[in-house]
């Protein structure tokens, strides 16, 4: 990486790693210790730097996968036990089945990931679990994942917040974007709000903001005033456009997300000896991943071929006879054996996705979500979608369809009924609750009215040749409605593009839209001074030189001048989209992009199925 991506990155990774440190020593109380961790956490703490060598530098002794195994058998009881897992239910079942049978004597803490609301607590006693040691919260607000993109890594709770308006979320990712503003030294100079969900996230982030510091205040360095820098931030709500994450994406990234799944953005393939193995979808860990993530799915052989080609050529170093060019290619061969042992896994990844994607049913979902998705004609949706009905091996696909009827156009009773009773029949009446939470999904969203005059101001079609074709023949309406934010700066831009958004709420607010009370103010600069000054008596250092220190701001990324939250997650040919548009803008390396999740049509559908 380079840039402002590796400093937030880097940032971010010092962050967590002091973190850790602090919860072994204070919370933890040193000494030897196990871990069991979720396959989740783990590849958080990979992307975070948090290695099983730096967690062996600080005391952890061995490292478990949370399973229904039960707990590691440790027989020396002094050495401690550690459950680091993601604050989910099934995280917090999966533990309690391990600790029904804990090891005699020894100590056992909880390390809860982003926070701790005491739910697992007593989701552990109501399962007959006590006696735990201590419960730790590790607030990670958020993790890099990709080229200029954090998540907060709630996958799970963004597809509930469309299923079920479950905001949950919501007062994790205020905290996050708030801290974020520290991380790479800048302020919100104005915010622009993409739906109602996005102004509740505004107040909240105003009023937690207010609770902590003084916005805009001037921080002093080495004596000198300084002043904070400006950043434009974009709020989408991802109740506005819940077609597009429920399209088949024809993008790399997309494609395996679609069909393997990822767990924080991490898919799981089987390699030539039939052997499971795990490779994460991030250009942080992965240097062919970028080259090939925003490619259509059927040149992905191409560009993997033309890899090849060049690592032939870089072998062929090996054949100089200047003693100084085979210390240069010595020195490049790890990389080159990683390149190669990179290119191979994302082969067989490719692989599987052709197997299980390339039939002549999967062209005719793709020919049927264009034909619904633009209003061209949904005769033919229809008639795929009721032809998969029949079929019995394609609830997901037809469940997906009618989420796209009933999303983009309006529907009569008749026909609904007529539809849910053909479901009904094909797939037995499990198919009842996921017929129910498509009426949740429905009724979140904002309206279909709401999106057919979008698709009248907004091309759905794809008609640029130079932008990654991340759907069949369609473009997100998503990055165009960002794209249209962007250029929002005052008052009177507001009002042109509320013309273009038709009924879609948008708002534009200033760093000093809600300023905190006057009195306030001086209450939280008094108590701030309060406490500098206990802290510096007892360091026993001057105030003012103390009050200096502590104020001391992060140095600026001045990379960054715009920042973009999907709030309920984005799809990777959404990212593409957007990438390509900031490209064009010559924005893509001036904006970060943060997101509740990645998520996928897949991830959507089979989380309404498993409801049954």
């Amino acid at each position: 990486m380079e840039g402002g991506d590796s400093g937030i990155a880097a940032r971010l990774s010092v962050l967590a790693r002091r973190k850790w440190r602090h919860i072994i020593s204070e919370k933890v109380g040193g000494g030897v210790c196990h871990a069991v961790m979720d396959l989740a956490t783990a590849s958080i703490f990979n992307f975070l730097g948090i290695t099983i060598s730096f967690l062996k530098s600080t005391g952890v002794h061995k490292v478990y996968l949370l399973d229904d195994l039960g707990a590691p058998l440790i027989e020396n009881k002094d050495e401690k036990l550690l459950y680091i897992a993601q604050n989910t239910v099934e995280c917090i079942e999966m533990i309690a089945n391990q600790l029904r049978n804990p090891p005699v004597g020894v100590r056992i803490y909880m390390v809860i990931m982003p926070y701790l609301d005491g739910v697992g607590e007593i989701m552990l006693e109501e399962m007959g679990v006590y006696g735990i040691a201590g419960f730790i919260p590790f607030s990670l607000p958020m993790f890099p994942i990709d080229t200029n993109t954090l998540s907060t890594g709630n996958e799970s709770s963004s597809v509930d917040y469309m299923l079920f308006n479950d905001t949950s979320m919501l007062s994790q990712l205020a905290v996050a974007l708030n801290a974020l503003k520290e991380t790479i030294g800048c302020d919100y100079s104005h915010t622009v709000c993409i739906g109602s969900t996005a102004q509740e996230l505004f107040v909240l982030m105003t009023h937690l903001s207010a609770a902590s510091h003084v916005d805009g205040e001037e921080m002093e360095e080495n004596g000198k005033k300084k002043t904070a820098k400006k950043c434009k931030l974009v709020l989408f709500d991802r109740r506005v456009d819940m077609v597009s994450p429920l399209c088949s994406q024809l993008v790399y990234a997309g494609m395996v997300h679609d069909t393997l799944g990822l767990t924080c953005v991490q898919c799981r393939y089987e390699n030539n000896e039939g052997k499971e193995e795990k490779l994460s979808m991030s250009a942080y860990t992965d240097v062919v991943f970028p080259r090939i993530r925003d490619v259509n799915f059927s040149l992905v052989p191409m560009h993997l071929r033309k890899m090849l080609k060049e690592l032939g050529e870089d072998y062929k170093g090996k054949d100089a006879d200047d003693m100084e060019k085979l210390k240069e290619f010595v020195k490049g061969m790890r990389d080159m054996t990683e390149k190669h042992k990179l290119v191979s896994q994302h082969m067989w990844v490719a692989s599987q996705c052709v197997e299980r994607r390339n039939n002549d049913t999967t062209s005719e979902i793709l020919e049927a979500e264009a034909e619904i998705v633009t209003g061209m004609s949904s005769q033919g949706g229809v008639k795929c979608m009721e032809e998969l009905m029949c079929r019995p091996q394609y609830p997901n696909d037809a469940l997906r369809l009618l989420a796209l009827i009933r999303l983009t156009r309006r529907v009569k009773a008749v026909e609904y009924e007529k539809w849910c009773r053909l479901y009904l029949d094909a797939f037995g009446d499990d198919g009842l609750v996921a017929l129910s939470v498509l009426d949740e999904l429905l009724a979140n969203a904002t309206s279909t009215t709401t999106f057919e005059s979008l698709r009248k101001r907004f091309s759905v079609l794809h008609e640029d040749d130079t932008a990654p074709q991340v759907f069949y023949g369609m473009q997100p309406i998503s990055t165009q409605l960002i794209a249209e934010a962007l250029g929002v700066t005052k008052e009177s831009d507001l009002i042109a593009t509320q013309k273009r958004m038709g009924t879609v709420p948008i708002s534009l607010e200033t760093a000093t839209s809600s300023p905190p009370s006057k009195g306030l103010n001086e209450r939280r600069k008094k108590g701030q001074r309060v406490a500098e000054e206990e802290k510096v008596a007892d360091s026993g250092e001057g105030v003012d030189q103390g009050r200096r220190r502590r104020r001391a701001p992060l140095e600026a990324l001045d990379t960054y001048d715009c920042v973009v939250c999907f709030i309920g997650g984005v799809s990777f040919s959404e990212l593409s989209h957007l990438r390509h548009t900031l490209k064009e803008r010559n924005q893509v390396d001036r904006t970060l992009i943060i997101t509740t999740g990645m998520v996928s049509g897949s991830s959507i559908i089979k989380r309404m199925r498993e409801m049954m």
